[in-house]
C-alpha cells in the first residue's frame, strides 16, 4: 500500500513546486470519494469537467472511474456555455462535478443559453475553491437541484463534503464544506496543534491519528517541507486553509 501509485507536482506557495508522492493505499481514499461524495451509481452518466493536469481530474475524472470500473465523459474542445448545455443534454449527463469558476461561466452567460435544452442532472459537486451561495440558487432555478460544495486538496484528495449519498447527507449550509468524508477525521487547531472549540477559527487540519483514510506520504526529496505540514507531535497534519467547526460539521 505504500508503494508509489504516481506522483503529481504541485506549485503550492510559496516556494518550487513540490512532488506529492500518492502510494497505491490512496485508491481507498479515491473509491470512498466516488462513493460517498458523489454517490456514483451503475447507471449515471458521469461528467468531471476537471482537466486530469490537476488532482481533481486526474484523481476523480480520470482514475476513481477507472477504479470502480465507470465509464467517464470527455470533451475536448474550448469552454462554451452554450456548447456546455448541449453535450449535457446531448449525452444525458445524471453526475456532475466541476469548479465554481465554470458554474460561474454558465450562470454569467443567461437563463435563456442555459433553457434551451432538457437536462438529466441528479447531482451536481464543485470542489477547486469555495462555492458562491448565488450558484446554488442558480442551480435549482437551472436544473432543479443544488450544488454540493465539497473540499479537497492533492496531498490529501476529497477530505470534507456535502455527501451526496443517502445516509451521508447532512443540511446544505452556504459556505460550509460540509462534514469530513468516512475515514477522514478533519478538525481545527491552534498553532501548537490543540484542538479548537465549535466557533473559533484556526488551521484545517486531518487528525491523523483517527484516520484510517489519511495517505499522504510526504513530498519527493523535501523532508523539511514534508515535515512543516504536521504539528501537535505529527498527528495533525495541516491542510493550509482556515475553517472552523460548528455543532454538526467542519467548516
Amino acid at each position: 500500500g505504500a508503494d508509489l501509485l504516481l506522483m503529481l507536482f504541485t506549485s503550492g506557495t510559496p516556494g518550487s513546486p513540490k512532488g506529492v508522492q500518492v502510494p497505491i493505499k490512496a485508491l481507498a481514499s479515491f473509491e470512498a470519494y466516488m462513493r460517498f461524495g458523489l454517490d456514483m451509481r451503475e447507471d449515471d452518466m458521469y461528467w468531471n469537467m476537471a482537466d486530469p493536469g490537476w488532482a481533481y481530474g486526474l484523481y476523480y475524472n480520470l482514475i476513481g472511474p477507472l477504479l470502480i470500473g465507470k465509464s467517464t465523459l470527455f470533451f475536448n474542445a474550448a469552454f462554451s456555455p452554450a456548447e456546455f448545455f448541449r453535450v449535457m443534454s446531448k449525452y444525458r449527463v445524471t453526475n456532475f462535478a466541476s469548479a465554481p469558476t465554470a458554474y460561474r461561466a454558465l450562470r454569467a452567460a443567461g437563463d435563456k443559453v442555459a433553457r434551451q435544452f432538457p437536462y438529466y442532472l441528479r447531482v451536481a459537486s464543485s470542489a477547486g475553491e469555495p462555492l458562491n451561495p448565488e450558484l446554488m440558487e442558480w442551480s435549482k432555478k437551472i436544473w432543479g437541484i443544488s450544488i454540493h460544495d465539497h473540499f479537497g486538496q492533492t496531498e490529501l484528495g476529497m477530505a470534507a463534503n456535502n455527501h451526496h449519498l443517502e445516509g451521508l447527507k447532512t443540511e446544505l449550509k452556504p459556505g460550509s464544506m460540509g462534514p469530513s468524508m468516512p475515514g477522514l477525521r478533519m478538525t481545527v487547531v491552534d498553532e501548537a496543534g490543540n484542538e479548537l472549540a465549535p466557533g473559533v477559527e484556526g488551521q484545517f487540519a486531518v487528525d491523523t491519528h483517527n484516520s484510517p483514510l489519511f495517505w499522504f506520504g510526504g513530498y519527493y526529496n523535501d523532508e523539511k517541507r514534508t515535515q512543516e505540514r504536521f504539528i501537535g507531535n505529527g498527528r495533525y497534519y495541516i491542510a493550509t486553509s482556515r475553517g472552523k467547526v460548528d455543532n454538526r460539521r467542519t467548516r
